[in-house]
């Protein structure tokens, strides 16, 4: 391909690895040669209601917001931040319509590649296949860490485990708009606030 600059061809390389283990070049430009990049203004949609998800997505720039809309309410199921993948997993896998929509919530560019391409390349590249698969396995982490943090009945309990448990928390903070993080963790932005005072008195 590549109409990515340095800089986002250096962001690539670096979500392409797994502590040391590093894509090694041949495989680099053997994938490049499938990648394509958009870019969407706040409020674009990267995926519609009962749109099939036929990619996945890798953020450059930007936040993207992963939704479900239920009986008119938001309920979030992700916020992609820079340098994190993303995708309609169920809709991806099954081939089906998506329930979730994934919205921009700032100017945002993506780096996708198509379903049947990223197949070939599994195929083709073993150390790629590899990191994918790590890459799979941390996002299902995050989705389960994610899913304890829910069942706790107590707002300051699921702000602490955030805060100490995501990765990504202080970046959440600095990107992302309140009533987001609010949505993330089930909680009003009220009572977002109000637990974020008493963790920061702790600290």
């Amino acid at each position: 391909m590549s109409n990515l600059n340095r800089q986002e061809l250096d962001l690539l390389n670096v979500y392409l690895r797994i502590n040391d283990f590093k894509l090694p070049e041949s495989e680099l430009e053997y994938v490049l040669k499938y990648l394509r990049k958009k870019t969407f203004k706040k409020g674009g949609h990267i995926l519609k209601y009962l749109e099939v998800e036929r990619k996945v997505a890798f953020l450059i720039k930007g936040a993207v917001h992963q939704y479900n809309l239920i009986d008119g309410d938001i309920l979030t199921i992700n916020i992609a931040l820079p340098g994190t993948g993303f995708n309609s997993f169920v809709s991806y896998v099954q081939e089906s319509p998506s329930q979730q929509i994934q919205e921009a919530i700032k100017d945002s560019t993506i780096v996708y590649i198509e379903k049947i391409d990223l197949e070939e390349c599994l195929k083709k590249c073993p150390a790629f296949c590899f990191i994918m698969l790590k890459k799979q396995e941390n996002f299902h982490l995050r989705r389960e860490k994610r899913a304890f943090l829910l069942q706790h009945n107590r707002a300051a309990k699921r702000y602490q485990i955030f805060m100490e448990q995501e990765l990504l928390s202080f970046k959440y903070l600095n990107l992302v708009p309140q009533k987001l993080i609010a949505s993330y963790l089930g909680l009003s932005p009220e009572s977002l606030s109000r637990v974020k005072r008493r963790y920061l008195r702790t600290k």
